[in-house]
């Protein structure tokens, strides 16, 4: 905090840099130490931009009731075959509010009890890692009723945005178990990325994955993958701005100060010279 003691004495010698400011001067110097705070803490943040996932909501292959085999766009691991299946479905019977985007959603069906087995769609992605950015991936995820009533279960889904074509993790998140009443619920993942790292300039990846329980046969079905990315400036950008418009608030008000006591200065002249 700025303190005006002693900067307001009036003083017969030549003032100095400090003793030229007046209140309404502590009080602007005060402001642009405020920006300075701001700018530091809290970089400006611009608006999300969409980056292209294909086939994000599964409407490819569309298909009035379900469609086995892998969506458009998207690759499986393991492949299909064994306890493996990968469905592309259609909302009728199967969700009460319909699919969370569109009419269709994917589904990953494991028909194994063993634990240890899980499904994978992933989709490697033009866009690369960018710095300073803020990355937010956002999946639905729900189980349908039709194969709830069929006796399936789950042990939860793991969402993950990768870099370097995979091979870098950058985030990720487990779902707890999900009901089988049909209900979507999204989940939503963040990655704050560095000004600097050796996966900068790579290309992202989105991972979808079905756990079993290990009691029952799994079914998990995904729906509406939305993946943005917003830029966020470092704070000494955001700084040197602040402090470019703070110098101007600063030093405007003094030039006005400084015509209006020139003014009064003439005005007190003219009047001495006039006679009475």
């Amino acid at each position: 905090m700025l303190h005006h003691h002693g900067l307001s004495r009036q003083s017969s010698k030549k003032p100095t840099i400090a003793g030229s400011f007046s209140r309404c001067g502590l009080q602007t110097l005060a402001a642009v130490a405020g920006l300075v705070v701001v700018a530091v803490g809290s970089p400006r943040v611009a608006n999300a931009t969409p980056l292209l996932v294909t086939n994000p909501s599964f409407e490819d292959p569309a298909t009035s009731t379900f469609f086995s085999g892998v969506p458009t766009g998207w690759l499986p691991f393991p492949a299909p075959g064994g306890p493996n299946a990968y469905f592309v479905v259609h909302e009728s019977g199967r969700y009460p509010t319909g699919a969370d985007d569109g009419d269709q959603a994917a589904q990953i069906t494991l028909l194994t009890t063993d634990p240890g087995v899980s499904g994978v769609l992933y989709q490697p992605l033009a866009e690369t890692l960018m710095p300073n950015t803020l990355y937010t991936l956002s999946v639905a995820v729900a189980m349908s009723t039709t194969d709830a009533a069929n006796g399936f279960g789950n042990g939860g889904a793991l969402i993950e945005l990768y870099a370097d074509s995979g091979s870098t993790l950058l985030a990720g998140v487990t779902t707890p178990i999900i009901s089988g009443d049909g209900v979507w619920t999204t989940f939503t993942v963040n990655y704050m990325s560095p000004a600097s790292s050796p996966a900068i300039g790579s290309p992202l990846l989105i991972r979808l994955q079905a756990n079993g329980n290990g009691i029952n046969f799994t079914s998990l079905a995904f729906d509406n993958v939305q993946l943005n990315a917003t830029a966020v400036p470092e704070p000494g950008t955001a700084l040197m701005a602040s402090l470019a418009v703070a110098s101007l608030a600063l030093f405007r008000p003094r030039r006005k100060r400084s015509t209006a006591a020139k003014t009064a200065s003439l005005r007190r002249g003219l009047n001495q010279r006039i006679p009475t």
